[in-house]
């Protein structure tokens, strides 16, 4: 019985995730910027900031920008489903290696 393929680039690609540029203090996200709704979110990211910090200094004291790659709960799910199909492929090698020896 062969183990069925997938093309591992393909759905590794899809589950890359998105990449978000935020303002964070601590824990706490206040604002992000991704492609769905910029062309620059790093760029568009830094300057609210920078905008904010001008007009609230001591509101928005100890904010940074910060990258961060998001992903959907399927995208995690499909990941999770390529690393547990990688095991039981190693799995299964490993027993036929000890079988024929």
């Amino acid at each position: 019985m062969s183990i069925p393929t997938v093309e591992d680039g393909k759905v590794r690609d899809l589950c890359a995730g998105r990449e978000e540029w935020r303002v964070i203090k601590g824990d706490g996200i206040v604002m992000w910027f991704n492609r769905n709704n910029s062309l620059d979110p790093e760029r568009e990211a830094r300057a609210w900031l920078a905008e904010h910090q001008r007009d609230y200094p001591e509101r928005f004291a100890g904010y940074v920008v910060e990258r961060a790659v998001v992903q959907t709960p399927l995208q995690r799910a499909a990941m999770a489903l390529l690393a547990e199909r990688d095991a039981l492929a190693q799995e299964v090698q490993r027993l036929r290696e000890e079988a024929g020896s």
